[in-house]
């Protein structure tokens, strides 16, 4: 298994005995995981339809949810 450090530290790109730093992001959501540029627009226009929806103070219709 190659690690990023090892992998940047080498002479390739010319970092060697620099140090490498880890930063945590303790803020998940920042994090993005799609795969394409479409997934990224899709999930952006559901973010803010739900912010709109949120905003509207408007109650979930109770046909979304299974009655048992």
């Amino acid at each position: 298994m190659v690690y990023p450090n090892s992998l940047l530290t080498s002479p390739i790109f010319d970092l060697e005995g620099e140090d490498i730093k880890q930063e945590n992001n303790d803020n998940i959501s920042e994090f993005r995981t799609e795969d394409t540029y479409d997934e990224v627009e899709l999930n952006n226009e559901i973010k803010a339809r739900l912010a709109v929806f949120e905003a509207s103070d408007k109650l979930f219709s109770d046909d979304l949810f299974e009655q048992r």
